[in-house]
């Protein structure tokens, strides 16, 4: 994966997943709640990816770097005390 495709997936990533943080729950029903976490399986699987194809931090950009540890610390993808563990600086 290059640099961009990285950066821009991380992106779009965050995108997709603050706009699933700011909807409404209180009227969801068992399959709007089936739904949505069908979507957070995706959302953790494809974080996973893109953690797993930059782990020594050597290709993403400071931004994604952020977006991806606010994302870590909501969904606990990756353990904290593993998180970008060998970074490269």
């Amino acid at each position: 994966m290059t640099t961009k495709e990285l950066n821009t997936r991380t992106r779009w990533l965050y995108k997709k997943w603050t706009s699933r943080r700011s909807v409404n729950t209180n009227l969801w029903d068992t399959a709007d709640w089936r739904e949505y976490n069908i979507e957070q399986m995706k959302i953790k699987t494809e974080f996973a990816i893109l953690y797993k194809a930059d782990q020594e931090c050597v290709h993403i950009s400071f931004k994604s770097f952020r977006m991806m540890i606010r994302m870590n610390q909501a969904l606990r993808v990756i353990p904290l005390h593993q998180f970008y563990l060998n970074i490269q600086i």
